[in-house]
């Protein structure tokens, strides 16, 4: 009886080491390819990588972006952008927020691209927002929501600089009634990808004619081409 006791015991112990190390490595999981991932970030050795970091920490147009839509990169954008769940975005908060620790505390808002209302009501949610909120949780910065509003959508894939701009200064308009709050204000203007930047671009020229002080653009990732050359990549001064 003893021995049964005994059995039964080491039976229990075995399972429950077994539930812990299954907890263990469920928990240490790749957030992109499920493999076991024991790095300190939220990604593999093989999908950290594999993305192609702006290493030189250059600005493009004025605009800073992490990491370029190529390779990893492109296969996180596009999970995540048309995706039915938005779990990288735990991955993206990180990049951007540690790209803005050293100057954050020079903004007061966050506000971010709008997307085509009549995206949203497919996909239920906006990326762009939901970093917005993410990084606003984290810190004393206050979201403005709604304060840029994209009117309609054009299919603008193959489109250069020029034609891009003159597509967003149709698309997008000031938010009046919310004008007043970004006068004088420093502002974080968030984007997922740019590929020409002339979309964040309009969007920071509005929120300069609504009396914005400093509009800082920072972008997730930059679309790779070999037809833009126009739109070097400029090395400036960090915040």
């Amino acid at each position: 009886m003893m021995q049964n006791h005994l059995n039964k015991m080491k039976k229990q112990k075995g399972n429950y080491l077994t539930n812990l190390l299954v907890k263990f490595f469920a928990s240490k999981k790749c957030l992109n390819c499920s493999a076991i991932n024991l790095e300190a970030n939220l990604l593999c050795y093989n999908c950290w990588n594999g993305l192609n970091f702006n290493q030189a920490q250059g600005y493009y147009n004025d605009i800073h972006y992490i990491f370029e839509l190529a390779n990893k990169g492109e296969e996180l954008i596009y999970k995540n952008k048309y995706g039915k769940d938005n779990y990288l975005n735990n991955i993206f908060f990180k990049f951007l927020f540690s790209e803005l620790a050293s100057s954050i505390s020079n903004y007061s808002l966050i506000t971010y691209v709008p997307y085509y209302h009549g995206k949203l009501r497919k996909k239920t949610f906006s990326n762009n927002a939901i970093l917005a909120n993410k990084i606003a949780d984290n810190s004393h910065l206050h979201v403005l929501h709604d304060i840029l509003l994209k009117k309609y959508a054009i299919d603008q894939v193959g489109l250069n600089y020029i034609e891009r701009q003159k597509n967003a200064k149709k698309i997008f308009a000031l938010n009046n009634t919310k004008a007043t709050l970004v006068a004088g204000k420093n502002i974080i203007l968030l984007d997922d990808v740019i590929t020409t930047s002339a979309t964040i671009n309009i969007c920071q020229d509005l929120l300069y004619k609504a009396g914005a002080k400093k509009v800082f653009c920072l972008a997730l990732a930059k679309r790779v081409s070999k037809h833009m050359d126009e739109n070097k990549t400029i090395n400036l001064p960090k915040l």
